[in-house]
């Protein structure tokens, strides 16, 4: 009789132990990533015969924002040495930096649909050359430009995987090609038209990216 008293008051005592559940812990949904765009860089090492090596972070800034960072070193010997002068040996080289925010229209600020509003620049440099003997002067350019990227976010397991294009439009200073010419300098000179001016022009560019990948925490 006494051991069934003890047995009861135990049970109601608030310093009983008692059973205890387990309770699921789920994996922090990830804000951040740092990214690569290989497609570019295989399309320049393939047909522009550069190295060009697109970098990226998205830097979270609200639940479902993000900034994007992106730097750009592009560098190629782009036309034959006998067309060009001096000791650079015909090497091009151009710096992209941009920066954005991303606006996602999924669970959080790394996954689902997105726009990405962005300020561009880009400085150039293109040696002297010459074409159907006539001497063209090089020199060093600088664009600013607005664009805007849209595509897919996906992250898991660690995995950053975004599909995405994008367009820009701006301005030029002491760029090669006349007013006529609205092509980047950051496309290779070789796709470019010939011209023996260097001016300020509106710019285009198309981002042809296409893919960022990388990883996301």
């Amino acid at each position: 009789m006494n051991a069934l008293l003890m047995a009861l008051l135990l049970a109601a005592s608030p310093d009983a132990p008692t059973p205890t559940t387990p309770v699921s812990v789920e994996k922090p949904t990830p804000r951040a990533s740092v990214w690569v765009q290989p497609v570019g860089t295989a399309l320049f090492g393939l047909f522009g015969q550069a190295m060009y090596l697109p970098l990226g972070v998205n830097v979270p800034l609200a639940e479902k924002t993000s900034l994007a960072l992106e730097l750009t070193p592009v560098v190629g010997s782009w036309r034959d040495s006998y067309d060009t002068f001096g000791d650079d040996k015909g090497l091009h080289w151009r710096v992209l930096a941009a920066a954005g925010p991303v606006f996602s229209f999924g669970q959080g600020p790394l996954s689902g649909p997105f726009i990405e509003p962005k300020l561009i620049t880009v400085l150039a440099y293109d040696p002297d050359y010459a074409y159907d003997e006539v001497r063209i002067k090089g020199g060093v350019s600088f664009e600013l430009q607005a664009g805007l990227d849209v595509g897919w976010q996906f992250s898991a397991g660690g995995w950053y995987f975004t599909p995405m294009i994008g367009a820009s439009a701006g301005y030029c200073l002491n760029c090669s090609g006349d007013s006529k010419d609205w092509v980047s300098s950051l496309i290779t000179p070789m796709a470019r038209e010939y011209s023996a001016q260097r001016g300020p022009r509106p710019v285009l560019n198309l981002n042809l990216n296409l893919l960022r990948i990388g990883t996301a925490f």
